[in-house]
């Protein structure tokens, strides 16, 4: 069931990200747009340059190649109602990311040894 709600989730905030972005500017643009820029957003009141990529699934860094005027700190020429370019021609937005994880042998319960106790009713909740 979990599995399905994160699944629901996931293509719900995809339709989202794909309905808000404008496939032509929707205010005036900066100089220096990539000519190939398929998607645009139009900044508005509460945008900033950590939310806006992250609604289209596309790192700071590209935002910021594709948009070469703005700032790294977006202090300069990030403005209310100008059009950024959110997505280029040949390029996917969505990344798959490898977490990296940490193991260790020291635990703070105790184990049973060659016993094998899952409960299978605990794992799904």
């Amino acid at each position: 069931m979990k599995s399905l709600i994160l699944s629901l989730f996931f293509y719900w905030a995809m339709i989202t990200a794909v309905l808000t972005q404008d496939s032509k500017p929707g205010g005036p643009v900066h100089p220096g747009q990539p000519s190939n820029c398929i998607a645009w957003h139009t900044v508005k009141q509460g945008d900033d340059c950590e939310t806006v990529p992250r609604r289209y699934y596309i790192t700071k860094k590209e935002f910021l190649a594709w948009n070469p005027t703005v700032s790294k700190d977006c202090l300069t020429n990030f403005w209310l109602k100008y059009a950024y370019c959110v997505r280029v021609d040949g390029a996917s937005a969505i990344y798959t990311t490898a977490k990296s994880t940490t193991t260790s042998n020291s635990r703070k319960y105790p184990v049973n040894q060659g016993k094998h106790n899952f409960n299978h009713k605990n794992a799904l909740n």
